[in-house]
């Protein structure tokens, strides 16, 4: 009898595998494939004490607010296209405001980051009084070429170079060089908040003719620190140029708007796809 119940057991053991190769089994959940849309905006906003571009203040040494809009088209992860337009206040009285309407590509080789375009600037409400005779404005473009080498993970440094054959409409050509570093500090104030120093030091050229005889070739320069909270950050700056009060003059109509200053700025920066 004992023999009879091994043989069965031992029959049933043998034929289980059989059975469950010819019982239907439930395919596994294949999880569906994540779209990322190559298609983002950024934007942003900020305020700031003082608009200095390029070592001379837009905004006579007066708080000024600005923002932009900047839809991007992700080709691959290492190339991107975009376009976009920034809009800052003026209190100079060579216009009511100022538009920048930009464009380029923004290719990426390992740890350097490129950014090649041309930027269109528009003054509405120009003073018709600061402009050559019969011209309608002082809107100009000029190309501009980029790079950002990220050397570790703290440390960024880059260089700019900016080329327009009108500039502010006159029909001649300048240039501006620089070089920029950026250092991430190892501390906090608090969780999620983070620290930079950053730096540069540029040049800026004309092409000496008749109508450009007031422009100076300068170099600027400035320095500061700033504090990082999610899309938020707060920047404080000092900014300088080698112009003298007389050249300043010459070339703005006014002493106040270059030499040593300090700046403060409140920005917010982000894009659609982190708010999702």
């Amino acid at each position: 009898m004992r023999k009879v119940v091994l043989s069965v057991v031992a029959l049933v053991g043998f034929a289980m595998p059989a059975i469950a190769a010819d019982m239907p089994m439930k395919a596994a959940k294949v999880a569906e494939p994540v779209y990322v849309s190559p298609w983002d905006i950024a934007f942003g906003t900020a305020l700031a004490s003082d608009y200095v571009l390029r070592g001379i203040s837009q905004s006579d040494r007066k708080a000024g607010v600005s923002g932009y809009v900047e839809p991007r088209f992700n080709i691959n992860p290492n190339l991107q296209l975009y376009a976009g337009i920034a809009g800052y206040s003026l209190w100079t009285g060579f216009a009511d405001a100022e538009y920048d309407i930009y464009g380029g590509i923004r290719p990426t080789f390992g740890a350097f980051a490129f950014d090649f375009g041309f930027t269109y600037y528009k003054y509405p409400g120009i003073n018709p009084l600061l402009i050559p005779v019969g011209e309608s404005n002082g809107d100009f473009g000029e190309v501009y070429a980029k790079v950002a080498w990220t050397v570790n993970d703290w440390l960024t440094l880059g260089a700019n170079g900016v080329y327009s054959n009108n500039f502010a409409n006159f029909g001649d050509s300048y240039f501006w060089v620089s070089g920029t570093a950026k250092a991430t500090l190892p501390w906090s104030i608090f969780a999620g908040q983070g620290t930079y120093i950053s730096g540069e030091i540029g040049y800026q050229g004309y092409e000496n003719t008749l109508a450009l005889a007031f422009a100076t070739d300068t170099t600027f320069w400035n320095a500061g620190i700033g504090f990082t909270y999610k899309a938020a950050t707060l920047d404080f700056r000092y900014s300088d140029t080698s112009l003298s009060k007389a050249e300043c003059f010459a070339m703005v109509g006014g002493t106040n708007y270059c030499g040593t200053t300090g700046i403060v700025k409140l920005s917010f920066d982000t894009t659609l796809s982190a708010i999702k």
